[in-house]
């Protein structure tokens, strides 16, 4: 089986946020979504909220929220690296904002996600794949 994901790169929470208010998808739920994600990402882009408290803030259920999780996924607006299960109930999601390449950023916007891309390659761990 192959990987449909959509290729993305990083990008700072900021470009995240604009691009996905202007060319992301039509749904006003993902977007809640997305945007809510973004109130505890760090200055990289990174943020560790639970399904539960996220889909509380977002005002969705666990279900739906897991569903537009998927779709950012599939789409390229997130990197999701996810840790824990093997006999353990609980499982702690990173997740990295993310904008699919078939979207055309301005030079700025290219600037700050190549400087980003430098830096996480310094500090592997806290890579998130995205492809």
């Amino acid at each position: 089986m192959t990987d449909a994901r959509a290729a993305a790169h990083a990008v700072m929470p900021w470009t995240w946020a604009r691009v996905l208010r202007d060319q992301g998808p039509r749904s006003r739920d993902f977007l809640c979504a997305m945007l809510v994600l973004r109130t505890w990402m760090d200055e990289n882009g990174f943020a560790y909220p639970s399904n539960r408290t996220w889909a509380k803030a977002a005002r969705m259920s666990i279900n739906t929220l897991r569903k537009h999780i998927q779709t950012a996924k599939d789409e390229g607006w997130l990197g999701v690296n996810e840790r824990g299960g093997a006999g353990q109930k609980w499982k702690l999601n990173t997740y990295r904002c993310a904008v699919p390449d078939a979207i055309e950023l301005t030079e700025k916007d290219e600037t700050l996600a190549t400087a980003l891309d430098l830096s996480i390659r310094r500090y592997p761990r806290r890579c998130v794949t995205y492809s």
